[in-house]
């Protein structure tokens, strides 16, 4: 179980005090095992399942790479006597990626391996360590800018980060990784997404009528539809016989003309010669006699 905010913070003031007392150049892997293990593990609250150490690909090995769902953070170690100084007076602790690279080579080095290792595998953030300084990054972005022109978090000393050890937390700690907060605030929020090409269609969705031919069958249509659900014994049949798997639009034509069969034969006794069939169109358009017979039992709106 990950270690809460206070205890980790309690536990990198013990850390800064340690610090303190000793001096030591120390290697790169001594540097891992006494500082950055301590950083991460027990003032960053990872756990130790949540790190994968020299995880190889394409051949080449990241020194640390952080798990939460899936990988988010890698961090390139370096010996602890590989440290800069920023300019005096800065206070603050966002800084130009380009400036930082152009005043301290050693740093823009490893910047660019953590920007190398973390692209192709797909990982937001990246950070480089000595131990005792810190500087992070959004080292995959998908805001079409690149990662070594933007911003930086950068902690230049352990004092700074338990000055500043919310702003620490947030940006490195597994559940300000989780929650992205670093992104947030170096880079803001998501662009906003640009319109749906559907967006840009007058009166969308709805119907677009090309032909006369279409604007009749849609007429055609809603008169014989509408005229079906008036006539309960009809339903059930026309609904069984109009949906079916294959050989739909043949189907439909000779149900409909058994429909309008039963209905002529309904309407008329055998001793008399029954109606007149005329062309529901002509090149007129659509019959008004049809329409005005369709139309006659419906109600009028008010």
């Amino acid at each position: 179980m990950s270690l809460k905010y206070e205890e980790c913070r309690n536990n990198l003031d013990q850390f800064v005090r340690r610090f303190q007392t000793l001096s030591a150049s120390r290697n790169e892997a001594t540097t891992r095992l006494q500082l950055i293990d301590t950083l991460f593990l027990e003032c960053l609250g990872w756990s130790r399942d949540q790190v994968v150490c020299e995880e190889s690909y394409g051949g080449e090995y990241a020194d640390y790479t952080f798990y939460t769902f899936r990988p988010a953070l890698i961090v390139e170690a370096k010996r602890e006597g590989d440290y800069f100084e920023l300019p005096a007076g800065t206070t603050r602790l966002e800084h130009s990626i380009p400036s930082l690279m152009r005043d301290y080579p050693r740093l823009s080095d490893a910047l660019r391996h953590v920007a190398d290792y973390c692209q192709p595998r797909g990982v937001p953030y990246g950070a480089v360590t000595n131990g005792h300084q810190v500087v992070a990054f959004v080292a995959t972005r998908v805001d079409g800018s690149p990662a070594l022109e933007g911003k930086a978090l950068v902690f230049a000393s352990p004092s700074i980060m338990l000055a500043h050890f919310l702003d620490l937390w947030q940006a490195l700690s597994r559940y300000g990784v989780e929650e992205n907060r670093l992104k947030f605030r170096l880079i803001g929020g998501l662009p906003e997404l640009p319109r749906k090409l559907s967006a840009t269609i007058t009166k969308y969705p709805g119907l677009k009528l090309r032909n006369t031919l279409q604007t009749d069958l849609q007429i055609l249509s809603e008169i014989v539809i509408e005229d079906l659900t008036r006539s309960p014994e009809l339903e059930p049949e026309f609904l069984k016989e109009c949906y079916c798997q294959s050989g739909a639009l043949s189907q439909y034509a000779l149900t409909s003309k058994a429909v309008l069969a039963a209905r002529y034969a309904a309407l008329f006794d055998s001793s008399q010669s029954g109606p007149t069939t005329v062309p529901a169109t002509s090149k007129s358009g659509t019959s008004l006699e049809l329409l005005a017979v369709g139309l006659a039992r419906r109600p009028i709106p008010c």
